[in-house]
């Protein structure tokens, strides 16, 4: 289980990162002119038109630091964090979901990083043994 959670923590990133670049984009367009990593991560950390991302960031560390503690990582922990990524990615209620639909529409890149994390994010694998196999 501990493999399907750093999959889904991998997929989260890879969608986080690809937030980033296109809200980066926006800001640039909205701001007129380009922003040096230091101005953009001064942007997405302080100011307040990007408190929405502070869900899926605190998320994401949250599950890596439930992969490093963690000695026994169950099938119910996994669905459960599945659960909480389906929410704040796709619930009309997550302050995520309505930036991350948008660029799911818009973004080829975005789109193959959803189609990855939906892949991560998919069945759990059934850990009770088969009595067929014994």
């Amino acid at each position: 289980m501990k493999e399907k959670l750093e999959k889904i923590s991998r997929g989260l990133k890879n969608v986080h990162k690809h937030l980033l670049e296109n809200e980066k984009v926006a800001a640039e367009i909205q701001l007129d002119r380009k922003l040096n990593p230091l101005e953009f991560f001064t942007l997405i950390t302080q100011d307040e038109s990007f408190v929405w991302m502070k869900p899926l960031s605190a998320l994401m560390a949250e599950i890596d630091e439930f992969i490093d503690e963690s000695e026994d990582i169950t099938a119910k922990d996994v669905e459960s964090i599945r659960d909480r990524v389906d929410f704040i990615l796709r619930d009309p209620s997550s302050k995520v979901a309505p930036r991350y639909l948008q660029y799911l529409s818009q973004d080829p890149d975005f789109i193959l990083a959803h189609a990855d994390l939906r892949r991560a994010l998919g069945p759990v694998p059934n850990t009770a043994k088969d009595p067929k196999q014994q």
